[in-house]
């Protein structure tokens, strides 16, 4: 099957939606599907190759809290004539308003990695007027996917009618050789936080947890964002300048080499669609200490227990003692069955195969439910690598 991908960015471009569009790529060539990635950043160095996905950038810009691009409707046009499905990512960008109104003739699977109504005053303001557009969208839309139930709860809650039609397909586990790590209680009391430096993300409710925190820990907290040199401050005005690094963005081997070192991973954000960041660190063999949002105790669930959590509405005392707590801990840890990206990569086949033949998915009465273990046929034909006609119509349809 050929499948476009369309997303606001893509690695090298660092954050979740990034990564989850890599991950699933990469997933869906190993088991013989042809990938295009067209993504709007296009001033962003491309990274290397994963395996067979081709990767096409074109500029966007900013404009308020939305990344948009000129033509993108004909570019999206252009690019579906070669593709069998077309698959969109991110509620929170104009992507989804732009993919579905370019009257591609291909069948478009929105993913919405949805978190509610954006971040800060202007995009909330800003949602008042785009959440009409995309709820006239999502009906056109062949089927529509969450990452996690408590996503699709959420979606639902403010789409109700979109009850029925939401497919749930989890993110993988970042794949990592822990082969030669040790166990957690083993490990350097090193706690590592993985996380975009904003508000809702709350890594200053971690700094200041971590004051109270007595011992020999440091702390990594790895990612970019606007909080970084409020943070920073209040590190070195707690006397922790020399025990917290904020080491911003880094590489996947920097990153996993961080992850399997670690005693302790940490996600005490306010509000998320399903958590990534958690699963990578229980994968690496982390002890775990999250906010007890949805998505956290959905993870949890997923991870079979073992994740402390601590009440989302608490402070940094609540959350010192959780991690004094893990630091501590000396019990063994369980090996999780956790998801990965080659089930995410099945699962999503046959959302693909529904749209392409036609049906919107799920049966009008289904509830929302994780699709598990779904029986699909691997007898799929890929195409062989090529540059397709009509390329170069698309390059030059292309926002400016």
């Amino acid at each position: 099957m050929r499948v476009l991908q369309v997303t606001p960015a893509y690695p090298p471009t660092p954050g979740g939606v990034e990564r989850h569009v890599e991950a699933l790529s990469a997933a869906l060539v190993a088991r013989g599907h042809s990938v295009t990635v067209l993504s709007l950043d296009a001033r962003t160095a491309s990274g290397p190759r994963t395996g067979q996905v081709e990767v096409l950038r074109v500029p966007g810009r900013v404009v308020g809290p939305f990344l948009v691009a000129r033509r993108l409707r004909r570019t999206v046009r252009t690019l579906a004539a070669e593709h069998d499905v077309v698959h969109v990512h991110n509620y929170h960008s104009p992507l989804p308003l732009a993919v579905l109104g370019s009257r591609c003739r291909r069948p478009v699977v929105v993913t919405t990695h949805f978190h509610g109504d954006g971040h800060g005053t202007l995009a909330r303001l800003a949602h008042l007027v785009y959440r009409p557009l995309v709820r006239a969208a999502l009906r056109l839309a062949a089927a529509v996917v969450c990452v996690s139930r408590a996503e699709a709860d959420h979606l639902v809650g403010t789409f109700p009618e979109q009850r029925g039609r939401v497919r749930v397909v989890p993110n993988g586990v970042r794949p990592l050789d822990t082969s030669q790590a040790l166990p957690a209680h083993w490990r350097e009391p090193l706690v590592v936080c993985v996380s975009r430096l904003e508000e809702y993300k709350r890594v200053d409710v971690l700094v200041s947890a971590l004051a109270m925190v007595n011992g020999p820990w440091r702390c990594v907290v790895v990612g970019a964002g606007p909080q970084r040199a409020e943070l920073e401050a209040l590190a070195a005005g707690l006397g922790l300048a020399d025990r917290i690094t904020f080491a911003g963005t880094v590489s996947d081997a920097e990153l996993d080499a961080l992850l399997v070192r670690a005693r302790v991973c940490v996600q005490p954000s306010s509000r998320e669609a399903f958590g990534m960041a958690l699963l990578d660190g229980i994968g690496a063999g982390c002890r775990a200490v999250a906010s007890d949002i949805p998505a956290h105790t959905e993870v949890a669930t997923l991870a079979g227990g073992g994740v402390r959590l601590w009440p989302a509405d608490g402070g940094p005392v609540a959350l010192a003692g959780a991690v004094v707590r893990a630091l501590s801990d000396v019990a063994p840890a369980a090996a999780p069955d956790l998801p990965t990206w080659e089930g995410a990569a099945r699962q999503l086949e046959a959302v693909y195969r529904s749209a392409v033949r036609g049906s919107a998915g799920l049966p009008a009465d289904a509830s929302v439910d994780v699709v598990l273990d779904l029986r699909v046929a691997d007898g799929v034909v890929p195409g062989p690598p090529r540059t397709p006609p009509g390329r170069e119509e698309a390059n030059r349809a292309a926002p400016e």
